[in-house]
């Protein structure tokens, strides 16, 4: 019997109500669909999305958007990408409780395919945390204990656009990721 592994991708976007001045033109969403399409032919590929403000939703899912999944389901995946397109501004900045819906479905989906999958974290803001635990500490000990679900197989990279805030914390969260930090001051190019 062969066992394959799987790459799975998730992306974290932030829609709280700063990115209706910081990413008007919903950028950040667009360069998200750019990678999706690029590789969306590819065999053993599954894609996740979950959007915050106040609180996480996810965007890609089967029962309710309190518990995302993984799918490589032509018709779930694309109801997902309606979402993301179609979700407003709105709210504060949660990362927190994003941190830990995100690390909640790769634990489900490691549990539920018990294969040696791999899982890409990209997460997507302009802003710095107003709601839940908001210390750098709290943040990085959540990517921590996502990345640890399976060491050298979950990775967490953090993206800042907007030029508001101040992405130290994001860059602390993608170094305890194992991944990469990137910073864009203007999404309006």
């Amino acid at each position: 019997e062969e066992n394959f592994t799987y790459t799975n991708y998730l992306f974290i976007i932030d829609y709280s109500g700063s990115n209706s001045s910081t990413d008007s033109r919903n950028v950040r969403v667009q360069k998200s669909l750019e990678f999706y399409e690029e590789r969306k032919d590819l065999p053993y590929v599954r894609w996740g999305a979950i959007g915050f403000e106040s609180s996480p939703k996810a965007m890609i899912f089967e029962t309710n958007d309190k518990e995302p999944i993984f799918s490589d389901n032509v018709e779930i995946v694309e109801a997902g990408i309606e979402r993301m397109k179609n979700e407003g501004a709105s709210g504060s900045t949660n990362y927190s409780d994003t941190i830990d819906m995100a690390t909640q479905a790769i634990a489900d989906d490691m549990a539920q395919n018990k294969r040696d999958d791999n899982y890409i974290v990209f997460f997507l803001t302009d802003g710095e945390p107003n709601v839940g635990d908001t210390s750098t500490g709290g943040l990085v000990s959540r990517v921590e204990k996502l990345v640890g679900l399976k060491k050298g197989k979950v990775f967490f990279s953090s993206a800042y656009y907007g030029g508001q805030g101040e992405p130290a914390k994001l860059e602390a969260m993608a170094e305890a990721g194992d991944g990469k930090f990137l910073e864009f001051t203007d999404t309006n190019n």
